[in-house]
């Protein structure tokens, strides 16, 4: 058998908008990067990154600048270098939310993405990030993010300029000047080739140096043209599989999809001579919903699609560490049984009833909220089998990992019954009438929820920071909490 041809950058990306990790819980999952071979972390910091020249940034969770250098000399220790990710175009919520880059913005009322006609301005603010970003971190590389740009060509600038030079020269003109600011920095620029890969004619200005990173989430192998298009510019090439990404959210988990995305992609991108393999975990979709005070005002951002913390998710990160270290494709089963029992200490019979779990598709969930035919009943007899079959489990090891799959469960258990009410809400049938009873089912599964919360909480006590616990079971717990407000009548109840 052929020698395994190792990818030399191995790593996971870090994503930060949400569910903030403590300083603790870096550390230890740096030491888990290192025993799984890995050699890199790309961290999408975003408001957490404490920016010295723009002190509106920082959220609340941002970490000091001494906790930063700490947690990088212990992965300098660990021989993890961490890549910072700098967003340079599109989502840069964070950022045009404040008055003080209003004017940056491709739309007055979305604040996703900058108008890259803006080039004074929007560079001298980039410039100041990504310098602060260099003074802290030695890696020679930088990511300047740059996918999902949807908004290209929205102002009346760029509108009258794409129509003279086209939306590629909007897009790329951008980028490069970005990454030249990197190139001057002594570092690598990365970037995500979503958009340039709509836009391959534009792809010989970007710098030599320039690093492009492919992402594929299970949705197939790219076509013959794009993975062309790609070695035709004789940039560097790294790939990004996921293990949480949509339709995933709290609700469910497509675990043999992300297991099968490994699988596919991974092997697909070694053959294709790939020089770096990065597992992404977004911790939500991606899309903002904003609350405004006036036409003029943001007040705040609410994300979409919010998933469970990836405390619940090592066996995805044991299962991606495997598969780089595999000479042939990987089997989901194989690897989901094997971690059951060598982790959990489950009997073979056990560990086939786990993986059964696993392979239910949850996710119809979500499919149902956007107004799917399928009686979400159907869907919860499944997920009621699968908590039964999980509450028959005893593992023998790590218990407080595997409470994390109950609870997963549980909280899928929990958004379907709301849903089965939702649908007689909305059906014809429903009168007034029928109020009560429904705010009566209501009423219970607030109490269920103030359990499933408690157990969140136990659960990610350390991993996240404690107000963020808070919001997680807030935002969960919000469509319900409206709905028993609405039907049950009582003024000022669960305000």
């Amino acid at each position: 058998m052929a020698p395994l041809k190792q990818f030399p950058v191995r790593g996971y990306c870090l994503d930060l908008r949400v569910q903030v990790l403590t300083p603790t819980a870096l550390a230890a999952l740096a030491r888990d990067l290192a025993a799984w071979n890995m050699n890199t972390l790309l961290v999408e910091y975003e408001a957490t990154y404490p920016y010295e020249r723009h002190g509106a940034l920082p959220n609340r969770y941002a970490y000091t600048r001494s906790e930063l250098r700490a947690f990088l000399e212990l992965c300098d220790r660990l021989r993890l270098d961490v890549i910072p990710l700098q967003q340079s175009f599109g989502h840069v919520e964070y950022i045009l939310r404040h008055e003080r880059y209003a004017h940056l913005r491709e739309e007055a009322s979305d604040v996703s993405q900058l108008c890259p006609l803006q080039v004074d301005a929007a560079g001298d603010l980039l410039s100041d990030l990504l310098t602060d970003m260099a003074a802290l971190h030695s890696s020679e590389y930088m990511h300047v993010g740059g996918d999902e740009t949807y908004l290209l060509g929205h102002c009346p600038r760029c509108a009258e300029f794409a129509r003279r030079h086209g939306k590629s020269r909007l897009y790329v003109d951008h980028m490069k000047r970005i990454c030249d600011i990197v190139i001057g920095l002594g570092r690598r620029p990365v970037l995500f080739a979503d958009m340039v890969l709509r836009h391959p004619e534009a792809l010989p200005a970007l710098p030599p140096e320039t690093i492009l990173q492919d992402w594929n989430y299970g949705w197939g192998p790219s076509s013959a043209s794009d993975v062309s298009a790609l070695r035709d510019t004789g940039l560097e090439i790294w790939g990004m599989p996921s293990i949480r990404c949509a339709p995933d959210s709290y609700q469910g988990t497509r675990w043999e999809g992300h297991l099968k995305n490994l699988r596919d992609y991974i092997p697909r991108s070694r053959s294709a001579g790939y020089a770096g393999m990065i597992l992404s975990s977004w911790s939500y979709q991606g899309e903002c919903g904003y609350e405004w005070e006036s036409r003029a005002r943001l007040l705040e951002l609410h994300g979409f699609g919010r998933r469970y913390p990836t405390s619940g998710f090592r066996l995805a990160m044991d299962a991606f560490a495997r598969t780089l270290g595999s000479t042939t494709p990987i089997r989901p089963a194989d690897v989901a049984c094997d971690y059951a029992r060598d982790r959990f200490g489950l009997t073979a019979t056990e560990a086939r009833r786990f993986w059964r779990v696993l392979q239910l598709d949850s996710t119809p969930a979500e499919a149902l909220g956007r107004g799917k035919r399928r009686d979400p009943r159907l869907v919860l007899r499944q997920a009621l089998g699968a908590r039964r079959t999980l509450a028959a489990l005893q593992p023998r090891r790590h218990r407080d990992e595997f409470e994390h799959f109950r609870l997963m469960t549980d909280l899928t258990v929990q958004r379907l019954r709301l849903m089965v009410i939702e649908r007689q809400v909305h059906s014809a049938g429903f009168t007034s009438a029928r109020r009560s009873r429904a705010a009566r089912k209501l009423a219970e599964l607030l109490v269920d929820a103030e359990a499933l919360d408690r157990r969140f909480v136990q659960l990610n006590t350390g991993y996240l920071h404690p107000a963020e616990l808070a919001e997680e079971n807030r935002r969960r717990n919000r469509p319900l909490h409206l709905l028993y407000d609405r039907l049950a009548g009582s003024r000022g109840a669960h305000g």
